[in-house]
Parts: C-alpha cells; structure tokens; sequence
C-alpha cells in the first residue's frame, strides 16, 4: 500500500492531506472514497480503520484538513464554517480526478457527523459523485438544536454575537471549547467528552477550540435540504440513540429520497468509530460501495 502527502488549493489557501492507494498506482486508476471528518476535527481524528478496510477492498482514499485546520493553511484557525468546508471539498474532488493514481469517474464521497451534512451538499451540487455514505450524519441544524436546554442555546448565542462584534472591530475570534466537563462548550452533550475526547490522537497538536460564532449559524444549517437533488446513491448509517444529530430527521430523508438506504445501528454518536460498531458499521459502507462502485483498478 501507497500513501502520499498532497496538497491543493482552495480559494487561494493550501489544504493538505493524503492519499491513499491499494497498490502501486503508477499504471493504474483506483475508484477513490473522499472522507469528511466530524465538527472541528483533523484527518487523523478517527478516519484511520475506515482508510485502512477501503484500502483492503480495493479503494483509494483521499482524507484533508480544512483551511485553519490541522496541517492547512488557514485563517482565523479551527472555524468551523459550513460554506468553507464545502469548497474544500470541492476543491479536493476537482484535485483527485486529476490524479493519475485516480480513476476520475468513480469517487465516493464519505462523511461523517458534521462531514455527513457536507458531502450531501457537495453531491447535490456535482455531477461526478459516484456514491455518497454519510455516517452518524449532522442533517437538520434547527433538529438538533432541539435537544439542547434554552439556557444553553442562548449563552451559545450570546457568545456568537460577541465573536462576530468582534470580527467587526477588527479583534481576533472569541473562542469556547469544543468538549469540555462543564461549562459552555460546542458539543455538551454527556458523552461528547470523552467520545469525542478518545478520537484525538495523543500526539496530536490540536487545540481545543473554536471561534464561537458557529453558535449563531449552526441553526440554519440544513444538509437534509439539498439530499433530494444528490443523483448518486446515498447511504445513511445512523445511531439509534444518537444525542447530537436525531435519528429521526435521517428516517424522514430516507423516506422521501429514492436513493437513499437507511441502515440503523444501536448505539450512540461516537460508538461508529471502534469496536464491534464500527465492524458493523465499515460492514455496510464497503457493500455500499461495492453495489454501486465496484472496486478493482483500471490500467491507466
């Protein structure tokens, strides 16, 4: 197996990952899965297994940080920007079919948690989107804000405004915790802490933060919306007993998409990554993937 640090452009700013082969791709053209990581995350956060069994079934793998993230350039960093993240993904799929190592006609898009709302965004707006799996998906912003007591919300609120007075003001971004015990943090539900705590590597450089403007859009943000306009296949695998992102807006997609198969697992956000979940879940992904894009390189 192959791997290769890449770089791209993306509204003039470098975004930097690695791609991934089954084997030498000098004469070859392997279909290709593009992963989106989860909320404020970097392409090492929990994306490893997923790349290693695509690879063993005969994919290769593209996985980035978006601008201000990880190894990409990038500012202000770690803001977490729907409209910017879908162009950094936009620009790797434009990257990757021009790869030699790529078979420009069969890329899937793979994303998961807050990545699962962006690769049906980016699908919906491409005609050169094999497939799409969206893991634990983030679907319907107002859905998900539901679930959060109001007093949360609206010191979440309460911060954005004054990140984004800031921004006007010319001062650099107020921050909040992605996870945290207590207190005002970006993800509070009970077992955000050390479910997402345990996808961080222990060598990693990432700080925990956010700027905290995300409070004030993260509402409007629907991916569910635009799912009907995706032609290609969509695969949902969803937990049952999901705090972050409600199962039951996956179950009302799934019934109005044509395309789209629903596979529910029991378990909750952050169980997809590891262990007997996670065997399940890859299970489902890689027969997906071979319905729809049959794996196998072509000569180049």
């Amino acid at each position: 197996m192959s791997a290769t640090s890449v770089a791209f452009s993306s509204h003039a700013t470098v975004c930097r990952g690695v791609l991934e082969c089954p084997a030498d791709g000098e004469a070859r053209r392997w279909p290709l899965v593009i992963l989106a990581h989860g909320i404020a995350a970097e392409q090492d956060f929990g994306l490893a297994p997923f790349v290693e069994r695509f690879r063993a079934a005969g994919y290769a793998t593209l996985r980035f940080d978006y601008r201000g993230f990880g190894a990409s350039d990038g500012e202000p960093r770690y803001l977490v920007a729907p409209r910017r993240h879908i162009e950094d993904l936009h620009a790797a799929i434009d990257f990757a079919r021009a790869c030699p190592e790529v078979d420009a006609g069969r890329i899937a898009l793979w994303g998961t948690s807050f990545g699962g709302g962006h690769v049906l965004e980016v699908a919906a707006r491409r005609q050169d989107v094999r497939a799409v799996i969206a893991q634990v998906p983030f679907l319907d912003g107002l859905a998900s804000l539901r679930a959060f007591p109001l007093g949360f919300i609206l010191r979440g609120a309460a911060a954005g405004l004054r990140d984004l007075a800031g921004t006007l003001l010319g001062w650099p971004p107020y921050y909040v915790p992605v996870i945290a015990e207590r207190g005002l943090r970006l993800l509070s539900t009970p077992d955000s802490f050390q479910g997402y705590g345990m996808l961080v590597p222990p060598e990693s450089r990432w700080e925990n933060r956010v700027p905290a403007r995300i409070f004030c859009t993260v509402g409007l943000y629907r991916p569910a919306a635009a799912a009907h306009r995706v032609r290609a296949p969509i695969l949902l695998v969803v937990a049952e007993h999901d705090t972050l992102v409600p199962a039951a807006a996956a179950r009302r997609l799934a019934r109005r998409v044509p395309n789209c198969r629903l596979e529910i697992l029991a378990c909750g956000h952050f169980d997809p990554y590891r262990g007997e979940v996670f065997e399940r879940a890859i299970a489902r992904e890689v027969a997906f993937l071979r319905d729809h894009m049959p794996p196998g390189a072509r000569e180049g």
